[in-house]
C-alpha cells in the first residue's frame, strides 16, 4: 500500500484528508516542520501532501530542503496546497 505523508497546522484537514484517503492508501500525519522530517526519515513516504500555509517554516521552505538533502529519485513527490488568493480575500 502506497503511503502519503499529509502535512497541515490545523488538525481538522489533517482529519479530513485522511479520512478522504483511507482506506486507499496509508496516511501518516504532520503538523509541523519537525514532525515533516520525522516522518520523511523513518516512514520514507511515496507522497507528501503540504500545506504551504505554515507557521514558522513555510511548506515551500520544507520542500526545498528535502530537495535539497535527499538526492534525484529518492523521495516522493511534494505537492503543495494552500488558500487562493481569493479565499485569503473573504
Amino acid at each position: 500500500m502506497k503511503t502519503i505523508l499529509v502535512v497541515d497546522d490545523e488538525e481538522h484537514i489533517l482529519n479530513l484528508v485522511e479520512l478522504s484517503l483511507t482506506p486507499d492508501f496509508q496516511v501518516l500525519k504532520a503538523k509541523n516542520c519537525k514532525e515533516t522530517f520525522e516522518n520523511i526519515n523513518k516512514q520514507k513516504p511515496d507522497m507528501v501532501l503540504l500545506d504551504v500555509m505554515l507557521p514558522h517554516v513555510s511548506g515551500f521552505e520544507i520542500c526545498k530542503k528535502c530537495c535539497d538533502h535527499y538526492p534525484a529519485g529518492t523521495n516522493g513527490g511534494f505537492f503543495p496546497k494552500g488558500r487562493s488568493r481569493r479565499e485569503r480575500l473573504l
